[in-house]
């Protein structure tokens, strides 16, 4: 099991690295980066009026594409020295970032409007850790909030996942060590990322009382080849819109 502090240490080391290069090792274009940040704030639906949240924020690349579209909002990732590249790059009166952890974020009740955990979930220590994480998003989200939990690599997808890591074993050579634990599986077949049946993870957020979309990835350094994103509304008393 990946501990809280390995994960620290491990997302920490990201910092000093190219934003734009994305966890298979392929590199992104800002057009793609504004493609995918167009593409969340449509799930989010923003109209330039809302408070919005991004848990797991990393250095605020993505970030900023798509809450510039809301009227304010915040990012949160674990690692200080991300949100001090996410502050030093994309800081500004009405988006700033901070230090906290997912399954414990410093919000009251029903704080805002949107909140995004974007190609984040993948990466926690574990699947009890993903739902504690999740529990504390719902929190935080007004009663009729739009929640993104996005890029979540599918179970049923995973053969995928290994020709896609396989085609990026040139990039790893290239850029080193961010790619060094997410090539292990062409020698070992197992991998750092977490999985998910999102089948049965929407089931489980509707019996909790979500409309729930599931949508395959925006085109983005192959992900879509193998992941999923979820859109989440509370579904309002009685079954009505």
């Amino acid at each position: 099991m990946v501990t809280l502090e390995q994960w620290r240490a491990y997302y920490d080391g990201w910092a000093a690295g190219d934003p734009r290069v994305a966890s298979t090792g392929h590199e992104v274009a800002d057009a793609d980066l504004d493609r995918l940040g167009a593409a969340i704030a449509r799930w989010l639906d923003l109209r330039g009026r809302e408070h919005v949240l991004d848990v797991g924020c990393a250095s605020g690349t993505l970030t900023a594409r798509w809450a510039s579209r809301a009227a304010s909002g915040c990012g949160v990732d674990f690692s200080e020295k991300l949100v001090d590249a996410a502050n030093a790059a994309h800081g500004s009166r009405n988006l700033t970032f901070h230090c906290a952890e997912a399954a414990d974020l410093p919000f009251a009740d029903g704080t805002f409007d949107c909140v995004v955990c974007f190609n984040v979930l993948l990466s926690l220590p574990d699947h009890g850790y993903v739902w504690r994480a999740i529990r504390e998003i719902q929190r935080v989200a007004k009663p009729r909030a739009r929640i993104v939990l996005g890029s979540l690599p599918e179970v049923r997808c995973q053969q995928r996942f290994f020709e896609v890591v396989r085609r990026a074993a040139p990039w790893w050579r290239r850029w080193g060590s961010r790619l060094k634990d997410w090539l292990r599986p062409l020698r070992s077949r197992e991998t750092k990322i977490l999985w998910f049946d999102v089948a049965a993870l929407r089931r489980q957020l509707e019996r909790a009382g979500f409309r729930v979309e599931v949508h395959d990835d925006p085109p983005f350094a192959n992900y879509r080849h193998y992941r999923k994103s979820l859109v989440l509304r509370r579904a309002p008393p009685g079954g009505s819109r």
